[in-house]
């Protein structure tokens, strides 16, 4: 006889969880009925996304105490900027095309202290140009987007993945490489050209300013001096005049002065102690005049990023250049903020009428890199950069790599990534990447691979090797089978790493999602409803 109790309270229970699913609509949240692509996030469910991601970076102490949505020139909505407490701000994106959530920092504002600000305009124009070519990313990176909506919107917790940072969290006062947070006025402008046209002096650039601090992490000026084959003529905005020729009538130092500022802050580096303020306004004048920038009191900078690039050929800085030529660059990037090299990011308005030079700081494995805007640390924080889309369709201008970059031996590199959509639980798939020696001409790299997710099973072959030279490159086939648990969404990574020097390692990313089937949405509601709720199917009492 079947005990009358115990069923009615487990058909209540049913009952009661498949009327708050069809009233509530949130059959796509639980992995159900996969959301459109171009649907529009409210608040409520940005709120939500953006909960999931501090849950997820372990800040469960962490509050949104406010709201602001941002919108493209067009009046299209892009995002909605959280304000986070006690400290930060989270971006969300507002639309599920587009990565779920943009930027965060807990360390710095959004709101700045009104005129410009940085973070904003790259946002606007960031997300502006992701929307107008929202059809361009591959399949994977738009099945990765919809699965990372899935994922911050599922009430149950995810699979853990294994999560890392460069620099170490908590390891630096900025959670970046850098760990000054210069501005473009005083006391880094002290050392500009006066602005006669408005009575005050110019503000000192964002490229001379991303620039320096480069520089001032690495502690040196390479030994660069200027002499008379550096003047220029500066014209623009009714401002004309040659620098250095008329350093008195503007107010700013002549070439054997600035010389005499490089030399005694070269000494305090070699010393260890701390440059004046007078020195650091020199360095960053100086990476002024290398760009030859132009100034004014509202506005000092360059015309393109080749005016970077050209600064740090002035210095004698080896550096290499990537834009749209340049199809690796994240990985490349990716790598250097591993190895502790800062880098020099230009980017523009979706117009391409305007720009910001600013530095790259830092890597994690959720594909966040760290930016520092030169704005006196406001704004700085960790920021999605359009990965998924191809190149020339992005705000990314240019970006400025292995600066200071001495490789003494082996460096370790990597090509590909291990990506697998709609798969069934409990099948095997296979995938590869290349491992390749990037570092010191005769040197020989010994490789491995020191780590793997721990979701499926993995057979990796090879997963070491010895003796890779510079130039040759090994193939590595991956074969995974997939868990045996349906409706999930796997990630993490392959860290590959250099024997000979461990803190040398290579992230390759990973992803695997299931099912790989459609199933009627009333067969995939009882599948999750078994998972989520186990109790409701144990069978029933019988006498």
């Amino acid at each position: 006889m079947i005990t009358m109790p115990g069923f009615t309270k487990r058909c209540m229970a049913l009952s009661m969880v498949f009327v708050f699913l069809t009233t509530m609509g949130m059959g796509y949240g639980w992995g159900l009925d996969g959301p459109d692509d171009y649907q529009p996030v409210t608040p409520a469910i940005a709120h939500q996304a953006a909960r999931a991601h501090l849950d997820t970076l372990g800040y469960a102490d962490c509050s949104l105490s406010g709201m602001a949505p941002v919108y493209s020139h067009h009046g299209v909505l892009l995002c909605y900027l959280f304000d986070l407490h006690p400290q930060g701000y989270m971006a969300v994106a507002a639309h599920r095309c587009l990565p779920p959530v943009i930027a965060y920092s807990l360390t710095s504002s959004w709101r700045g202290f009104g005129g410009e600000n940085p973070l904003l305009d790259l946002l606007v124009g960031d997300l502006s140009v992701r929307m107008l070519y929202r059809d361009d990313p591959s399949p994977h990176a738009a099945t990765d987007i919809r699965r990372a909506w899935e994922r911050y919107l599922s009430p149950p917790p995810r699979p853990h993945t294994a999560f890392q940072q460069w620099p170490p969290r908590g390891s630096t006062s900025t959670g970046g490489w850098v760990e000054t947070t210069w501005s473009q006025d005083v006391p880094y402008n002290d050392l500009c050209p006066m602005d006669t046209r408005e009575g005050k002096r110019s503000i000192a650039g964002c490229p001379a300013v991303a620039m320096g601090q480069i520089l001032h992490y690495h502690q040196t000026v390479n030994g660069v001096r200027f002499n008379d084959s550096d003047d220029y003529l500066h014209n623009y905005a009714g401002r004309r005049y040659t620098i250095d020729d008329d350093h008195l009538a503007y107010d700013f130092p002549s070439f054997p002065q600035l010389n005499h500022h490089l030399a005694a802050l070269e000494e305090h580096y070699a010393q260890g102690r701390e440059p004046t303020e007078q020195e650091i306004a020199a360095l960053i004048f100086a990476c002024g005049v290398a760009a030859e920038q132009v100034y004014t009191a509202q506005a000092s900078g360059t015309f393109g990023v080749d005016q970077a690039c050209q600064a740090y050929d002035r210095f004698g800085i080896d550096h290499t250049f990537m834009d749209q030529d340049g199809p690796e660059l994240y990985g490349r990037l990716a790598m250097n903020m591993m190895d502790g090299l800062p880098a020099h990011l230009a980017v523009v308005n979706e117009d391409w009428t305007a720009g910001h030079n600013l530095v790259v700081d830092g890597y994690n494995t959720n594909h966040f890199f760290h930016l520092n805007f030169g704005w006196g640390g406001t704004y700085d924080g960790w920021y999605r950069l359009p990965q998924e889309m191809r190149f020339e369709l992005t705000v990314v201008e240019g970006v400025l790599l292995d600066i200071m970059h001495a490789a003494a031996g082996s460096d370790v590199y990597c090509r590909g990534s291990l990506r697998w959509a709609d798969i069934a639980p409990g099948e095997t798939v296979t995938g590869s990447f290349t491992v390749a020696n990037v570092g010191a001409p005769h040197s020989a790299l010994n490789w491995s691979v020191a780590q793997h997710p721990d979701w499926g099973t993995w057979e990796i072959s090879p997963d070491r090797g010895t003796g890779l030279r510079v130039g040759e490159e090994t193939q590595v086939t991956v074969t995974v089978t997939a868990p045996h648990t349906m409706l999930r969404n796997f990630t993490g990574y392959l860290k590959v790493v250099n024997q000979d020097n461990p803190d040398d390692c290579f992230i390759v990313q990973t992803s695997l999602a299931t099912p790989h089937v459609h199933q009627p949405l009333w067969l995939r509601l009882l599948t999750v409803l078994g998972q989520r709720f186990p109790w409701l199917t144990l069978p029933f009492p019988v006498a």
